[in-house]
């Protein structure tokens, strides 16, 4: 019936039939109708779909729309049902209703949502309410309601997930910091960190792994392991 479908997140999957796209759930009811050229996964609710003629439009579980086709530029659909939109060649925010929250051009670009980290190692629920923002090369974050939660003074910033995300300072040092900001583990300290499900993997200058809470508490200590994104395996 499908000619292909993909994963279930919030209870609906995206299924293609022929070049189309369409939704189920998870009793196989077709509930968006396979007549889209994009579909992408729902968030909150609510989802970004692309028709024939190229215009972006936003709609519920039910197929219902939620935001006409056409009337806005859309980009990037966000936890909270907050978006990107374009205008003349700038980026700013809005909620569902149309009410902008961050007006255009006060940011120059927003990071994509933390869809990878979703996929991969994240509950969907961990995804934080805080949306990576830049400044030319400068880096920060706002919250949902568009206020800036943390200054533009890093050279990047991963996607939040369970409160946490590693950070670039000007040195092109990688540290931990929370969602207000503040930092969790020192810039510097570690060559690699890569937050995951309950624990935070670290690898220090040479080259053991270990696993740390969010305040640096030794879970797995050093020592000689092979990383994956999921596993920490012991070496022989």
């Amino acid at each position: 019936m499908y000619d292909n479908a993909e994963s279930f997140y919030e209870d609906a999957a995206i299924v293609t039939v022929g070049t189309k796209k369409g939704a189920i759930n998870r009793a196989g009811e077709l509930i968006i109708p396979a007549i889209y050229r994009i579909l992408i996964h729902f968030t909150d609710g609510m989802t970004l779909a692309t028709n024939e003629d190229g215009n972006r439009g936003a709609l519920d579980k039910t197929g219902a729309v939620v935001i006409p086709f056409g009337r806005y530029n859309l980009g990037f659909l966000y936890p909270g049902r907050v978006m990107t939109v374009h205008k003349n060649g700038q980026v700013g925010l809005m909620d569902i209703n149309g009410n902008l929250l961050v007006s255009y051009g006060r940011y120059t670009e927003y990071t994509m949502p933390t869809y990878f980290d979703r996929y991969s190692y994240y509950k969907h629920s961990d995804i934080d309410d805080v949306i990576v923002i830049w400044r030319g090369d400068a880096c920060g974050a706002i919250n949902r309601a568009g206020e800036e939660v943390i200054p533009l003074i890093y050279q990047g910033i991963h996607g939040f997930c369970g409160g946490v995300s590693v950070a670039v300072d000007a040195n092109g040092k990688f540290g931990l910091i929370g969602k207000g900001g503040e930092v969790l583990f020192p810039f510097g300290k570690y060559d690699t960190i890569r937050p995951g499900d309950g624990a935070v993997v670290v690898r220090d200058s040479e080259g053991e792994y270990a696993a740390l809470d969010a305040h640096e508490n030794i879970i797995v200590p050093f020592g000689r392991y092979l990383f994956t994104h999921s596993t920490m395996a012991m070496l022989p």
